[in-house]
């Protein structure tokens, strides 16, 4: 492995760098999803969860070809 590779490893692994104000951001995504899929099961209109399940699907490929590329 390279010297660039290790350190990117070390720092992957580094609880001091995780930023902890994503939990409870990640934990309101997970309430309005949740909302959203409770609302469209009595409504039948599933637009919202698609939508959303839309945009992070294209987030993933994108940064899937973008980590492929670099």
């Amino acid at each position: 492995m390279t010297t660039a590779s290790i350190r990117a490893l070390d720092g992957m692994r580094d609880l001091a760098r995780l930023q902890w104000y994503v939990i409870p951001l990640l934990a309101i995504v997970f309430y309005i999803y949740a909302k959203e899929i409770h609302k469209a099961r009595a409504g039948g209109n599933w637009d919202a969860v698609f939508a959303g399940l839309t945009l992070f699907g294209m987030d993933f490929i994108n940064e899937t070809v973008n980590g492929g590329i670099n």
